[in-house]
């Protein structure tokens, strides 16, 4: 009989205690919930940061070698040697580049408000998330775009905001009078 009541009383510990547990892991999950949302929103909230060394917004460059970029929303550019281009402003959503000369290769991951713009010669290329090349050649006053993934859109002489898709490619040479 007495290993009985043991066990009964075992028994009702654990029925006891089961809900107790039970509200535990319902506060662990709701703190984890709480936790989580703040860190989104935080992240969401913080600035774009330029994280690649030596390199710093509105000082030109001229780099001899390529010259990679890379920005705290996963964001990259690579310059081609010999280019001629600044990081202009950084914004809490994106950046402005302004390239003068060059190539760049960019990619620029697809985020709700995102706010990036490439000053390519005369021409911009407004971008929300995407893979593409986009280039200058000042000798022979030709902008060129080459579309990997996603879509842009891109302004300038003759061009009104026009939106060009992966696979695309763009080559626009201003004519002098």
């Amino acid at each position: 009989r007495a290993v009985v009541d043991q066990a009964v009383s075992s028994l009702r510990w654990q029925d006891e205690a089961a809900p107790s547990r039970g509200r535990w892991v319902a506060l662990a999950a709701g703190l984890v919930l709480v936790l989580g949302g703040g860190l989104v929103a935080w992240r969401a909230t913080r600035p774009l940061s330029l994280e690649t060394k030596d390199v710093a917004v509105g000082v030109w460059l001229a780099p001899v070698a390529e010259q990679p970029l890379a920005f705290s929303d996963g964001a990259t550019v690579l310059m081609t040697p010999g280019s001629r281009f600044k990081v202009s402003e950084l914004h809490p959503n994106g950046a402005r580049l302004t390239i003068e000369r060059g190539r760049a290769t960019v990619s620029v991951p697809h985020r709700e408000r995102t706010r990036w713009a490439f000053e390519v010669g005369p021409f911009t290329v407004h971008v929300v998330g995407t893979r593409f090349e986009a280039g200058w050649d000042p000798s022979t006053e030709t902008f060129s775009l080459v579309m990997q993934d996603g879509a842009v859109k891109v302004s300038g002489p003759d061009l009104d905001q026009a939106q060009y898709v992966a696979g695309q490619t763009v080559s626009r040479t201003l004519t002098t009078k």
